[in-house]
């Protein structure tokens, strides 16, 4: 077993060739984030990029395993925008994909033909989702249904408030959740028509190679009731302009009148953005080098409630 508290280069050499995926090869560590460390792996004349999770790995081996699967499954659709899962190790939590190099890109800056690219690859993956559920369930995996975004979200907060509660400099954040979440979702009605797969968090996995874009880390892979437009505009910073062209751009490709598109995305956002609220909450009490002061954490909360309200006004 690997000591993922002490996740080393060492570590995962000696895991490569305990394992004997690879005979003759180089690695050097990629970078890390809040919840994993990649490593780039040359073997041959091929690349691989190693992805392991070391934080809360209940959630994170689930993480890794929708990737996998997604992965599995483009390859049988020829999905020529993703990387190709090699290895995958449920139990050390370990996922090997096909290394895709390029230069990252973020949609507040692409071209108009890049942002097209983008979205006519998002637009595919949304349309697979019930042949991806037929997929998940012949290879008998559990996969996460679509989130009801509803009353349903209070109780699935509820835990979440009980932790912060204790804690007084949340309970404004709380309290106002509660009350937006009440009168919002009051009156919405969730349309359970169409299921889409969504890639979970395409703003910053886009890179380009030669004019060619693709899409990286599929870890937050899901089924949804929406294509995934809210999540870009809460996490990608665009400017009105941008987001307006987003739902244009998708609205034709998808054929989805964009009223309807709104509208879904609207709703999706709210959710959405009481989520991150509360994560926010989360990160400043389990992680305080983010938001290290009562100050930053206000200053933070502010900025979110600012993108919330400029996007419905």
């Amino acid at each position: 077993m690997i000591n993922k508290a002490s996740l080393s280069q060492g570590d995962i050499r000696d895991y490569i060739k305990e394992k004997k995926i690879f005979c003759d090869f180089k690695l050097r560590m990629l970078g890390s984030g809040l919840a994993n460390k990649n490593f780039l792996i040359s073997s041959g004349n091929k690349q691989y990029n190693l992805r392991t999770n070391r934080i809360r790995p209940p959630m994170n081996k689930e993480l890794l395993a929708r990737e996998h699967w997604a992965l599995e499954f483009f390859k049988t659709k020829k999905i020529n925008f993703a990387a190709h899962s090699h290895y995958y190790d449920k139990e050390e939590n370990i996922h090997i994909v096909e290394y895709l190099p390029g230069r990252k890109i973020q949609m507040k800056n692409i071209g108009n033909t890049q942002l097209v690219q983008v979205l006519e690859c998002l637009n595919k993956i949304n349309g697979l989702a019930p042949e991806f559920k037929a997929y998940i369930r012949k290879q008998g995996h559990k996969f996460p249904v679509p989130t009801k975004y509803n009353s349903a979200l209070l109780k699935r907060l509820e835990k979440d408030f009980l932790v912060l509660n204790k804690h007084q400099e949340y309970r404004f954040v709380i309290n106002w959740v509660k009350k937006k979440i009440k009168k919002d979702f009051a009156t919405l009605r969730l349309n359970e028509k169409n299921v889409y797969l969504n890639h979970g968090d395409p703003v910053s996995n886009i890179i380009i190679n030669r004019n060619k874009i693709y899409l990286i880390d599929w870890e937050r892979v899901k089924l949804a009731y929406d294509p995934g437009i809210a999540y870009i505009f809460l996490h990608g910073d665009l400017s009105s302009k941008r987001r307006k062209e987003i739902v244009d751009i998708y609205a034709g490709l998808s054929s989805i009148e964009p009223t309807v598109l709104r509208a879904e995305t609207v709703r999706t956002f709210k959710q959405l953005m009481f989520e991150d609220l509360i994560n926010l909450c989360k990160v400043h009490l389990w992680n305080k080098t983010k938001y290290n002061s009562r100050e930053k954490l206000y200053l933070g909360l502010i900025n979110g409630r600012m993108r919330y309200y400029d996007y419905l006004k």
